[in-house]
């Protein structure tokens, strides 16, 4: 079967076939990695804010807001993409090393593999939707799984099947390119959700790591918070100015000020107080020294 597949010769005639697999394989992979970088990075950071109660609304970051504010989140997808990638490519080697040889045992080794594929992308399916239980796999296990399974399936499907790629080809192809993506996607939501929230668990039991914000303003402001001072203090014009200090710098987007001010009562996660940039008001920040 292998040696008849490496002696059939294209026939030069234009094939939707032939067509979708060009596209598949010149349009996806770099459509694929980008979107994943952005999405890894909005995951991220709808976790980390999620996980006090603000709302990607309220935030409103753009893309360029989404990969720069999660270079860790950003750094560590492309590395495990690449790392991935590399192993990929040697196990192809040795795969293709093996098919040269065109025996009967490299068969038997293609159709083994295949139907491992096989098992593993029902396995990563079962867990997606959560029938059995999802098997008591941890989602990031079950998309790694089902990506493992798919790939397996896509790449040596097509050796194994040639024969019958005229009517499964085409329709058989787009839909495991499509869950292959799914797995990746999935894989990419996971990882970044748990770094959003293993940062943010961090931000919340230890903010004096973080910026330490002062507030000055003519007027009197309601400024809540157990780690909020305010006092008078008097201005270089003879003018007495209300300071608030104490609070912790979140982030700032567009034009508004998330500051982490306490804690309302033992159980809470750490308050946070949003206040919008006006000509009323003067904001110090002072980062520690590390």
């Amino acid at each position: 079967m292998l040696e008849q597949e490496r002696e059939t010769k294209p026939s030069g005639r234009f094939t939707l076939q032939g067509f979708v697999d060009l596209i598949l394989s010149a349009a996806a992979p770099i459509t694929v990695v980008t979107a994943l970088l952005v999405y890894t990075g909005w995951t991220r950071n709808r976790a980390y804010y999620g996980y006090f109660g603000l709302g990607q609304e309220l935030l409103q970051p753009s893309v360029q807001d989404y990969v720069l504010r999660s270079a860790d989140v950003t750094f560590g997808a492309v590395v495990r993409l690449v790392a991935a990638w590399i192993v990929l490519l040697m196990l192809d080697q040795v795969f293709v090393g093996l098919l040269r040889k065109r025996g009967t045992d490299t068969d038997r080794l293609v159709i083994a593999l295949v139907a491992v594929g096989a098992a593993l992308s029902i396995t990563g399916l079962v867990s997606a939707l959560g029938v059995a239980g999802g098997l008591g796999l941890p989602p990031l296990v079950a998309a790694t799984v089902l990506a493992v399974g798919t790939g397996l399936v896509l790449r040596l499907g097509s050796t194994l099947f040639a024969d019958k790629a005229a009517s499964l080809g085409m329709p058989t192809t787009v839909t495991l390119h499509v869950v292959l993506v799914i797995a990746l996607f999935w894989a990419a939501t996971v990882y970044a959700q748990d770094l959003g929230r293993r940062a943010a668990r961090v931000t919340d039991t230890n903010p004096a790591g973080l910026p330490l914000v002062t507030i000055f303003s003519e007027n009197y402001l309601d400024l809540p918070g157990s780690q909020t001072q305010a006092t008078q203090v008097p201005g270089a014009d003879g003018d007495t100015y209300y300071r608030y200090s104490g609070m912790s710098l979140l982030t700032h987007s567009n034009g508004i000020w998330f500051l982490i001010s306490g804690r309302y009562a033992t159980g809470y996660r750490s308050s946070v107080l949003v206040l919008r940039d006006s000509a009323d008001i003067r904001v110090e920040v002072a980062a520690p020294r590390r």
